[in-house]
């Protein structure tokens, strides 16, 4: 064996050495924002929510190409709230998705960014989700400070509603088309 297979055959066998087993028990609530599992839907990747604290989440109240929620006021959610929440909208964004664009096989998901508001509406503290997949040139990083917006583009975008009282979605929308 040549010189440089046998170097990078000891770096596989090393890399595999340090990685740890697998436990083969999942977590049986969502560790971290957007690390949640949903049955049957997928889950979002990690690292892909961001919650826009106060009147920061009157910036999501004004999507292009869906209604906007109506509001009276801003609250903060919580990050347990949020992760309390994630695996049912993972499992609503799936059905929504398969129901409404059946033949966008190639979505997932574990594709889509959310931003989180807290707002009043109808006197109920909702938690708002506008929901996005990045395309290839949109800014990364942007998304965690900015609402994300465009106009049209059907299953690229959604909104929904969500009232953690009642642990209810209402009001849930894809973007429209052109």
């Amino acid at each position: 064996m040549p010189a440089m297979q046998r170097l990078l055959f000891a770096l596989a066998l090393a890399a595999a050495a340090c990685s740890p087993a697998p436990s083969g028990d999942a977590p049986s609530h969502p560790t971290a924002r957007g690390s949640s599992s949903s049955s049957g839907g997928g889950a979002f990747a990690s690292n892909t929510s961001v919650i826009f604290a106060g009147d920061k989440a009157l910036e999501l109240t004004e999507p292009c190409s869906r209604p906007p929620p109506a509001h009276e006021g801003t609250w903060t959610p919580s990050e347990a709230e949020i992760a309390a929440m994630e695996p049912a909208l993972a499992a609503l964004v799936d059905e929504q998705l398969r129901a409404q664009w059946p033949n966008a096989d190639d979505m997932s998901v574990a594709d889509y960014h959310r931003q989180y508001g807290g707002l009043i509406v109808d006197g109920r503290r909702i938690i708002y989700v506008n929901g996005f997949r990045l395309g290839q040139y949109d800014d990364l990083e942007a998304w965690r400070s900015f609402p994300h917006t465009i106009c049209d583009g059907g299953p690229i975008m959604f909104g929904v509603e969500y009232d953690p009282a009642s642990q209810q979605f209402e009001n849930f929308a894809f973007n429209g088309v052109a």
